[in-house]
């Protein structure tokens, strides 16, 4: 395999038990919190889910203070990852315009 390859597999992983672990604590301090909407590990999922996409229904939310810095890690790291995905992906985009360009994917021998 690929050094690269395992590079994003391995980045890829770490980034779901970072979320997985923020989800167990977002679960963790709002279950017992009045007015939460958050009470399952499901829960947790769907509202980092709808925050990630960035839909934000606002069906559930973290009401205590700890639930909110949660909230607030979760926001700022999908932006670090998005950003990293969308460059990421429009580099490898360009490069491979380049390269057609520069002819690395072979020629076509039609209509000569």
């Amino acid at each position: 395999m690929d050094k690269r390859i395992r590079k994003y597999i391995i980045w890829g992983v770490l980034g779901l038990l970072f979320f997985f672990f923020l989800d167990f604590l977002l679960v963790v301090y709002e279950k017992d919190i009045p007015g939460s909407g958050v009470h399952s590990f499901g829960d947790a999922v769907w509202y980092m889910l709808v925050t990630l996409t960035s839909v934000g229904y606002g069906d559930i939310v973290p009401v205590s203070s700890i639930g909110r810095v949660i909230g607030y890690i979760f926001i700022l790291s999908s932006l670090i990852v998005l950003g990293v995905l969308i460059s990421s992906i429009s580099s490898n985009i360009i490069k491979m315009i380049e390269e057609k360009k520069l002819g690395f994917n072979g020629t076509e021998f039609s209509n000569h």
